[in-house]
């Protein structure tokens, strides 16, 4: 029996937060800054994958508070 390698490449958080809500809903990268208080660089580093978003970084910056952006 042959194994197959169905291994996908990981798919960094921002790409999925760029792909499946900020476009979607047309949420400008300069709100979500506004609205989580990051500053415009932190977001364009999280959303090219160049930043990691950590536990501390959506506890202290609010970010578990996209709902209220997104619905």
């Amino acid at each position: 029996m042959k194994k197959t390698n169905h291994s996908k490449e990981p798919i960094c958080p921002g790409k999925i937060l760029l792909d499946n809500y900020l476009k979607p809903k047309s949420i400008p990268q300069k709100k979500l800054s506004k609205d989580t208080a990051l500053p415009p660089r932190h977001i364009r580093e999280i959303l090219s994958g160049r930043r990691a978003i950590t536990p501390d970084l959506v506890i202290v910056h609010g970010i578990i508070q996209l709902n209220l952006l997104i619905y």
